[in-house]
């Protein structure tokens, strides 16, 4: 006598054609989990969120050239030279790898006469160091005593093809060398205004 087992309620051995005849019930399980995954509808693969715009580089704006300074001038030499009746002062400043001499020469009258021919020597070369229609002019040179230094005040007119200004500067003595305190006062009254008005 020959029987078929099944599970209750199954479809006979000639329609299922799909299970293994030896299979448990676990086996049975197995494959229709198996099944049910194989027929679920496939997730589409997620979109890549899209990404956002790339922004430009900022642009940097190249900053205005600074404002470009002549510089101010300085003192190389100051020498005088005396006869019975002479005097000669000769200034020579510098700029850089520019320079600029100038000489003064006027009669023998004293230490106050020295400093003033200084002054204008220093005051020559300075105006070379500008455009023709500029110039400085020595006004009055002082010598005084403050506490205990030697202090050299020289005022001067700054001239301009438009405007003047009367200007004062001052040097204190060093080393005994009260000439060139003298032309150190000139350049104290006048190398600011040189660079405010030739500066771009």
């Amino acid at each position: 006598m020959t029987a078929t087992y099944g599970i209750s309620g199954g479809r006979r051995q000639s329609e299922r054609e799909d299970i293994h005849y030896a299979a448990t019930v676990d086996d049975l399980i197995t494959r229709a989990s198996k099944d049910c995954e194989a027929h679920k509808p496939r997730r589409t693969a997620e979109t890549p969120a899209a990404s956002a715009p790339e922004r430009p580089a900022p642009s940097h704006t190249q900053p205005s050239p600074a404002h470009q300074v002549i510089g101010r001038l300085k003192i190389r030499t100051v020498t005088v030279s005396t006869t019975d009746t002479e005097v000669t002062a000769n200034v020579m400043l510098t700029r850089g790898e520019d320079t600029y001499a100038r000489e003064a020469r006027g009669q023998a009258s004293g230490a106050k006469g020295m400093l003033r021919l200084v002054a204008e020597a220093t005051a020559g070369a300075a105006s070379d160091s500008m455009e023709p229609d500029y110039a400085v002019v020595v006004d009055e040179v002082v010598f005084q005593t403050i506490g205990e230094d030697d202090v050299i005040t020289v005022t001067v007119t700054f001239i301009t093809p438009r405007w003047s200004a009367r200007q004062a500067g001052s040097a204190v003595v060093r080393r005994g060398d009260a000439m060139r305190a003298a032309a150190a006062a000139v350049l104290a009254a006048t190398n600011r205004l040189i660079e405010s008005v030739f500066s771009t």
